[in-house]
Protein backbone atom coordinates (compact mmCIF):
# COMPACT_ATOMS: atom_id res chain seq x y z
CA UNK A 1 0.00 0.00 0.00
CA UNK A 2 1.10 3.39 -0.28
CA UNK A 3 2.51 4.58 2.74
CA UNK A 4 0.53 8.58 2.80
CA UNK A 5 -2.52 6.71 1.75
CA UNK A 6 -1.44 4.11 4.96
CA UNK A 7 -0.87 7.30 7.27
CA UNK A 8 -3.77 8.74 6.18
CA UNK A 9 -5.95 6.26 7.33
CA UNK A 10 -4.61 5.39 10.73
CA UNK A 11 -5.24 9.01 12.12
CA UNK A 12 -7.06 9.24 14.94
CA UNK A 13 -10.17 11.30 12.79
CA UNK A 14 -10.40 8.55 10.20
CA UNK A 15 -9.79 5.39 12.35
CA UNK A 16 -13.13 7.32 13.97
CA UNK A 17 -15.36 7.64 11.18
CA UNK A 18 -14.18 4.15 9.01
CA UNK A 19 -13.22 0.61 10.09
CA UNK A 20 -9.77 -0.46 9.17
CA UNK A 21 -9.01 -0.03 5.83
CA UNK A 22 -9.17 -3.12 3.17
CA UNK A 23 -6.72 -3.46 0.34
CA UNK A 24 -8.10 -4.72 -3.02
CA UNK A 25 -7.42 -3.93 -6.36
CA UNK A 26 -4.76 -1.17 -5.98
CA UNK A 27 -7.15 0.89 -3.78
CA UNK A 28 -7.88 1.10 0.22
CA UNK A 29 -11.56 0.56 0.82
CA UNK A 30 -12.88 2.32 3.98
CA UNK A 31 -16.00 1.49 5.16
CA UNK A 32 -18.28 3.59 7.65
CA UNK A 33 -17.94 3.00 11.47
CA UNK A 34 -21.73 3.22 11.47
CA UNK A 35 -22.61 0.18 9.75
CA UNK A 36 -21.38 -3.28 9.92
CA UNK A 37 -18.17 -4.01 8.86
CA UNK A 38 -18.94 -7.68 8.21
CA UNK A 39 -22.64 -7.35 6.69
CA UNK A 40 -21.26 -4.67 4.38
CA UNK A 41 -18.80 -7.06 2.81
CA UNK A 42 -20.66 -10.06 2.65
CA UNK A 43 -23.65 -7.88 0.77
CA UNK A 44 -20.55 -6.91 -1.52
CA UNK A 45 -19.80 -10.69 -2.70
CA UNK A 46 -23.17 -11.07 -3.06
CA UNK A 47 -23.95 -8.07 -5.01
CA UNK A 48 -20.97 -8.48 -7.28
CA UNK A 49 -21.54 -12.04 -7.93
CA UNK A 50 -23.05 -11.52 -10.78
CA UNK A 51 -20.61 -9.14 -12.44
CA UNK A 52 -17.94 -12.06 -11.67
CA UNK A 53 -20.64 -14.42 -13.69
CA UNK A 54 -20.74 -11.81 -16.54
CA UNK A 55 -17.28 -11.93 -16.74
CA UNK A 56 -16.74 -15.49 -17.00
CA UNK A 57 -19.77 -15.40 -19.61
CA UNK A 58 -17.07 -12.68 -21.35
CA UNK A 59 -14.39 -15.17 -21.09
CA UNK A 60 -15.96 -17.98 -22.77
CA UNK A 61 -17.15 -15.46 -25.53
CA UNK A 62 -13.45 -14.41 -26.05
CA UNK A 63 -12.01 -18.88 -25.95
CA UNK A 64 -15.02 -19.41 -28.61
CA UNK A 65 -13.94 -16.23 -31.25
CA UNK A 66 -10.07 -17.06 -30.82
CA UNK A 67 -10.50 -21.21 -31.52
CA UNK A 68 -13.48 -20.19 -34.25
CA UNK A 69 -10.57 -17.75 -35.74
CA UNK A 70 -7.84 -20.40 -35.72
CA UNK A 71 -9.79 -23.24 -37.16
CA UNK A 72 -11.09 -21.11 -40.29
CA UNK A 73 -8.07 -18.78 -40.90
CA UNK A 74 -4.83 -19.26 -43.03
CA UNK A 75 -3.43 -15.97 -40.41
CA UNK A 76 0.16 -16.98 -39.02
CA UNK A 77 0.22 -19.27 -36.27
CA UNK A 78 2.02 -16.08 -34.53
CA UNK A 79 -1.43 -13.79 -34.11
CA UNK A 80 -3.08 -16.89 -32.80
CA UNK A 81 -0.53 -17.23 -30.72
CA UNK A 82 -0.69 -14.08 -29.12
CA UNK A 83 -4.11 -13.91 -28.85
CA UNK A 84 -4.31 -16.81 -26.65
CA UNK A 85 -1.62 -15.70 -24.75
CA UNK A 86 -4.04 -12.95 -23.94
CA UNK A 87 -6.71 -15.57 -23.19
CA UNK A 88 -4.04 -17.23 -20.56
CA UNK A 89 -3.13 -13.92 -18.78
CA UNK A 90 -7.23 -13.37 -18.63
CA UNK A 91 -7.76 -16.66 -17.14
CA UNK A 92 -4.80 -16.42 -14.67
CA UNK A 93 -5.85 -13.19 -13.20
CA UNK A 94 -9.43 -14.46 -12.78
CA UNK A 95 -8.15 -17.29 -10.91
CA UNK A 96 -6.06 -15.09 -8.87
CA UNK A 97 -9.70 -13.31 -7.69
CA UNK A 98 -8.79 -10.73 -9.88
CA UNK A 99 -12.20 -10.57 -12.16
CA UNK A 100 -12.20 -6.71 -11.74
CA UNK A 101 -8.74 -6.98 -13.11
CA UNK A 102 -8.85 -8.67 -16.27
CA UNK A 103 -10.33 -5.86 -18.35
CA UNK A 104 -7.15 -5.02 -19.83
CA UNK A 105 -6.94 -8.72 -21.32
CA UNK A 106 -10.14 -8.74 -22.39
CA UNK A 107 -9.69 -5.62 -24.36
CA UNK A 108 -6.02 -6.41 -25.87
CA UNK A 109 -8.16 -9.66 -27.38
CA UNK A 110 -10.82 -7.13 -28.70
CA UNK A 111 -8.04 -5.20 -30.16
CA UNK A 112 -6.16 -7.99 -31.33
CA UNK A 113 -9.18 -9.99 -33.08
CA UNK A 114 -10.06 -6.68 -34.95
CA UNK A 115 -6.73 -6.06 -36.33
CA UNK A 116 -7.62 -9.43 -38.15
CA UNK A 117 -10.31 -8.57 -39.27
CA UNK A 118 -12.70 -9.75 -36.79
CA UNK A 119 -15.80 -8.35 -36.59
CA UNK A 120 -16.33 -8.50 -33.14
CA UNK A 121 -19.55 -6.17 -32.48
CA UNK A 122 -21.09 -8.24 -35.21
CA UNK A 123 -20.21 -11.40 -32.86
CA UNK A 124 -21.06 -9.72 -29.70
CA UNK A 125 -24.88 -8.44 -31.15
CA UNK A 126 -25.00 -12.46 -31.65
CA UNK A 127 -23.97 -13.99 -28.22
CA UNK A 128 -27.34 -13.69 -26.50
CA UNK A 129 -25.97 -15.10 -23.35
CA UNK A 130 -23.04 -12.18 -23.41
CA UNK A 131 -25.56 -9.90 -23.18
CA UNK A 132 -27.83 -11.67 -20.86
CA UNK A 133 -25.05 -11.65 -18.22
CA UNK A 134 -23.92 -7.80 -18.52
CA UNK A 135 -27.36 -6.00 -19.02
CA UNK A 136 -29.29 -7.86 -16.28
CA UNK A 137 -27.36 -7.38 -13.58
CA UNK A 138 -29.08 -6.25 -10.06
CA UNK A 139 -29.71 -2.65 -9.39
CA UNK A 140 -26.66 -2.99 -6.34
CA UNK A 141 -24.20 -3.32 -9.16
CA UNK A 142 -25.81 -0.61 -11.57
CA UNK A 143 -27.62 2.39 -9.50
CA UNK A 144 -25.67 3.44 -6.90
CA UNK A 145 -23.95 6.50 -6.09
CA UNK A 146 -20.23 7.84 -5.69
CA UNK A 147 -18.56 11.18 -6.67
CA UNK A 148 -14.97 11.07 -7.71
CA UNK A 149 -12.40 13.47 -6.43
CA UNK A 150 -9.22 14.48 -7.45
CA UNK A 151 -6.97 16.11 -5.60
CA UNK A 152 -3.23 17.09 -5.74
CA UNK A 153 -1.50 14.43 -4.29
CA UNK A 154 0.92 17.18 -2.43
CA UNK A 155 -2.05 18.55 -0.76
CA UNK A 156 -3.97 15.27 -0.06
CA UNK A 157 -3.17 14.71 4.01
CA UNK A 158 -4.63 18.66 4.35
CA UNK A 159 -7.57 17.79 2.15
CA UNK A 160 -8.44 14.41 3.99
CA UNK A 161 -7.66 16.40 7.24
CA UNK A 162 -10.29 18.58 6.44
CA UNK A 163 -12.87 16.07 5.13
CA UNK A 164 -12.68 14.10 8.28
CA UNK A 165 -13.40 16.75 9.98
CA UNK A 166 -15.82 18.03 8.51
CA UNK A 167 -17.71 14.68 8.31
CA UNK A 168 -17.33 14.50 12.01
CA UNK A 169 -18.85 17.90 13.01
CA UNK A 170 -22.18 15.80 10.54
CA UNK A 171 -22.31 12.41 11.45
CA UNK A 172 -25.91 12.54 10.23
CA UNK A 173 -24.65 13.43 7.04
CA UNK A 174 -21.78 10.96 6.61
CA UNK A 175 -24.49 8.00 7.68
CA UNK A 176 -25.30 8.06 4.37
CA UNK A 177 -21.84 7.68 3.30
CA UNK A 178 -21.38 3.72 2.66
CA UNK A 179 -17.46 3.63 2.12
CA UNK A 180 -14.63 5.82 0.84
CA UNK A 181 -12.03 4.36 -1.59
CA UNK A 182 -8.26 6.29 -1.82
CA UNK A 183 -6.63 4.95 -4.85
CA UNK A 184 -2.80 3.85 -3.79
CA UNK A 185 -1.18 5.30 -7.33
CA UNK A 186 -1.27 8.54 -7.89
CA UNK A 187 -3.39 9.57 -11.43
CA UNK A 188 -1.19 10.88 -13.42
CA UNK A 189 -2.03 14.04 -15.92
CA UNK A 190 0.49 16.24 -17.65
CA UNK A 191 3.15 15.63 -15.08
CA UNK A 192 0.94 16.47 -11.92
CA UNK A 193 -0.33 13.39 -9.45
CA UNK A 194 -3.75 13.41 -8.57
CA UNK A 195 -5.09 11.16 -5.95
CA UNK A 196 -8.48 9.99 -6.87
CA UNK A 197 -10.56 9.65 -4.10
CA UNK A 198 -14.50 7.73 -4.70
CA UNK A 199 -17.45 8.13 -2.21
CA UNK A 200 -19.75 5.53 -2.53
CA UNK A 201 -23.08 6.42 -0.71
CA UNK A 202 -26.04 3.95 0.73
CA UNK A 203 -27.79 2.57 -2.71
CA UNK A 204 -30.71 1.34 -0.67
CA UNK A 205 -31.45 4.90 0.49
CA UNK A 206 -30.21 7.19 -2.33
CA UNK A 207 -31.77 6.36 -5.14
CA UNK A 208 -32.41 9.44 -7.26
CA UNK A 209 -30.21 12.15 -8.38
CA UNK A 210 -32.74 14.44 -6.97
CA UNK A 211 -32.08 12.97 -3.59
CA UNK A 212 -31.29 15.86 -1.61
CA UNK A 213 -28.37 14.01 0.40
CA UNK A 214 -26.51 14.55 -2.74
CA UNK A 215 -25.98 18.03 -2.86
CA UNK A 216 -25.64 18.21 0.94
CA UNK A 217 -22.15 15.70 0.03
CA UNK A 218 -21.43 18.06 -2.41
CA UNK A 219 -21.19 20.96 -0.45
CA UNK A 220 -19.34 19.13 1.93
CA UNK A 221 -17.16 18.28 -0.81
CA UNK A 222 -16.59 21.87 -1.89
CA UNK A 223 -15.84 23.34 1.00
CA UNK A 224 -12.96 20.57 1.52
CA UNK A 225 -11.42 21.91 -1.70
CA UNK A 226 -10.51 24.93 0.60
CA UNK A 227 -7.42 23.30 1.86
CA UNK A 228 -5.96 23.67 -1.79
CA UNK A 229 -6.11 25.87 -4.56
CA UNK A 230 -8.90 24.48 -6.89
CA UNK A 231 -7.76 23.34 -10.50
CA UNK A 232 -9.97 22.73 -13.51
CA UNK A 233 -10.78 19.08 -13.90
CA UNK A 234 -11.99 19.48 -17.13
CA UNK A 235 -10.48 16.49 -19.46
CA UNK A 236 -8.81 15.24 -16.46
CA UNK A 237 -11.27 12.43 -15.32
CA UNK A 238 -13.59 11.92 -17.92
CA UNK A 239 -14.66 8.65 -17.12
CA UNK A 240 -18.46 7.86 -17.45
CA UNK A 241 -19.27 10.30 -14.91
CA UNK A 242 -20.91 14.52 -14.60
CA UNK A 243 -18.13 16.84 -13.57
CA UNK A 244 -20.19 18.35 -10.94
CA UNK A 245 -17.52 20.73 -10.14
CA UNK A 246 -13.77 21.75 -11.25
CA UNK A 247 -12.20 18.39 -9.44
CA UNK A 248 -15.81 16.85 -8.47
CA UNK A 249 -17.81 13.92 -10.47
CA UNK A 250 -20.89 11.94 -9.52
CA UNK A 251 -22.13 8.84 -11.34
CA UNK A 252 -24.08 5.95 -10.93
CA UNK A 253 -22.90 2.38 -10.88
CA UNK A 254 -19.71 0.64 -10.97
CA UNK A 255 -17.09 2.60 -13.39
CA UNK A 256 -15.43 -1.52 -14.29
CA UNK A 257 -18.89 -2.32 -15.39
CA UNK A 258 -19.48 0.56 -17.68
CA UNK A 259 -15.70 -0.44 -19.03
CA UNK A 260 -16.80 -3.39 -19.69
CA UNK A 261 -20.11 -2.48 -21.25
CA UNK A 262 -18.36 -0.17 -23.65
CA UNK A 263 -16.01 -2.82 -24.51
CA UNK A 264 -19.06 -5.04 -25.47
CA UNK A 265 -21.28 -2.16 -27.00
CA UNK A 266 -23.64 -2.25 -24.09
CA UNK A 267 -23.41 0.92 -22.62
CA UNK A 268 -26.31 2.66 -24.03
CA UNK A 269 -28.24 -0.38 -22.75
CA UNK A 270 -27.84 0.78 -19.30
CA UNK A 271 -26.70 4.49 -19.39
CA UNK A 272 -27.68 7.57 -20.98
CA UNK A 273 -25.37 8.99 -23.65
CA UNK A 274 -25.86 12.58 -21.86
CA UNK A 275 -23.47 13.66 -18.98
CA UNK A 276 -20.92 11.27 -20.50
CA UNK A 277 -23.04 7.99 -19.33
CA UNK A 278 -23.07 9.12 -15.52
CA UNK A 279 -26.55 8.05 -15.15
CA UNK A 280 -29.29 5.23 -16.08
CA UNK A 281 -31.50 5.17 -19.18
Amino acid sequence: MNSQVEAISKKNQFATLFHPGIDQHWQQYLYNRQHDLQALIDQDKKNYLPLNHANLALGRFCKKIVQNFGNNSNEASSHIEKAEALLQKWQERFNQGGPFDTYPFAEGIFLHMKSLGVDIDKEVQKDQELAHAFINLPPQIKSFFQFHILVPEQNFEAWSDTISQLAMEDMALFYYIREFTIYTEPHAVNENALKLVRIKLIPEIVQSRKNPVLNEILELLQRSNESFNEFDGTHVFNIFAEQVDNNIYLSQGNTNYKKFLSLTCMLEDVYCSEKNHAYLN
